[in-house]
């Protein structure tokens, strides 16, 4: 019902709850209601024969194409996704990554990520001295210029391909308007932020398949000229961090972070991360206080935040629901479809060998080594040829 009256949808229950077939079939019903003409599915590679069959047993006359992308034939799948009205276009996730777009296009939405992540290192700077700091350490400074490094030789490539020309057809001039990502929690580690690294909540270097994923995502959303046009499917929308909320919902629905008045992910870490100075132990055995997150403002609005545009449901409330509204079986009694065998936990200890304090005594002497490189100016962690 969300996906076709946002037009916009983050299917985040549990494993076996069917969010394949609710997909396909919120999919079909949207382009029968004129909601998009081209969807795009994103999925793994190992189960995409498996989505085809699924929606043509559903659809039997869908038109369905199953890119590969793999070979030479790959200018040749592009073009026939580009020139035919399919109801459905099926790609491998890893070859999604591999369909390019049009060099203006990628350098225009580079340039704006640039300017972003920019805007970002200012206040960031701006707030650790306005706390009494001395602004951005050494160490986390050459960090930032290395991410920005990166971004702006990519736009350099962008533009050096845009200079050679060419006559192959881009990602952004298929005329798909919707796209709905399998397996979504593959596109959580998006660019982060100077706070984000600070806190030690972000990944050490962004993910290119989320960078890729985000971009052609707005790509769809300006070729649509509105906020609709992505789905996302994912029995786990959050496991590690708090960022991997903000990141979700920036896939799906940027606007209503905007709406908020969350900008960027400082933003979101300003108005929904709990932090504060905590002593944490560091692999020399030595404690260091640090600021850390600890835990969670503004819990009810981040609820209603996810709950605008995401449906989480865990097992056990699946479970209840059908408990709660049961389908009856032809003997005329109720039926759970919904279930799965009870887990079996053992636990077993194991006391580390002679072979496993010598290990880890050794991680922590390379450890306290690196360290005292990173409070020596004049040394460089990565002429040090520790792969640590």
């Amino acid at each position: 019902e969300m996906a076709l009256t946002e037009g916009r949808f983050g299917n985040c229950h549990d494993v076996g709850a069917g969010k394949t077939l609710a997909t396909i079939i919120a999919t079909m019903a949207g382009k029968q209601r004129g909601l998009w003409r081209k969807p795009m599915f994103v999925v793994p590679g190992k189960v995409i024969e498996k989505w085809a069959r699924e929606i043509t047993d559903l659809f039997p006359d869908a038109k369905v194409l199953n890119l590969r992308l793999s070979g030479r034939s790959t200018d040749r799948e592009i073009a026939l996704a580009q020139m035919y009205d399919w109801d459905v276009i099926l790609v491998p996730t890893h070859a999604f990554s591999r369909m390019e777009m049009s060099p203006a296009v990628e350098g225009e939405m580079i340039e704006e990520r640039l300017r972003d992540f920019r805007a970002m290192v200012e206040d960031y700077v701006l707030e650790s001295k306005a706390s009494g700091g001395a602004g951005i350490a050494k160490r986390e400074k050459k960090r930032i210029e290395r991410m920005m490094a990166k971004l702006e030789a990519r736009l350099k490539k962008i533009r050096d391909r845009e200079t050679r020309g060419g006559d192959r057809v881009y990602f952004d001039q298929l005329g798909v308007d919707m796209l709905a990502y399998d397996e979504a929690h593959f596109f959580k580690n998006a660019l982060a932020s100077p706070k984000a690294q600070a806190l030690g909540i972000a990944a050490n270097k962004p993910s290119q398949r989320a960078e890729d994923a985000l971009m052609k995502a707005d790509v769809v959303r300006r070729l649509r000229g509105d906020n609709r046009g992505v789905m996302v499917l994912t029995a786990t929308p959050v496991v590690n961090s708090p960022i991997e909320v903000f990141h979700m919902i920036r896939l799906v629905a940027p606007d209503l972070l905007a709406h908020y008045g969350i900008s960027n992910l400082d933003d979101f870490i300003e108005v929904f991360v709990r932090t504060g100075m905590r002593e944490v132990r560091r692999m020399t055995g030595k404690y260091v206080s640090k600021l850390v997150v600890t835990g969670y403002d503004n819990l009810p609005e981040l609820r209603r935040l996810i709950g605008e545009v995401m449906d989480v449901k865990s097992y056990e409330q699946l479970r209840q629901f059908y408990l709660d509204f049961p389908e009856i079986g032809p003997n005329g009694k109720p039926v759970q479809p919904f279930k799965r065998p009870d887990a079996v936990r053992e636990m077993d200890t194991a006391e580390p060998s002679r072979l496993h304090d010598l290990y880890f005594e050794d991680l922590r002497h390379r450890a306290e080594s690196i360290m005292e490189c990173y409070r020596d100016p004049d040394c460089e962690p990565r002429e040090m040829k520790d792969n640590f």
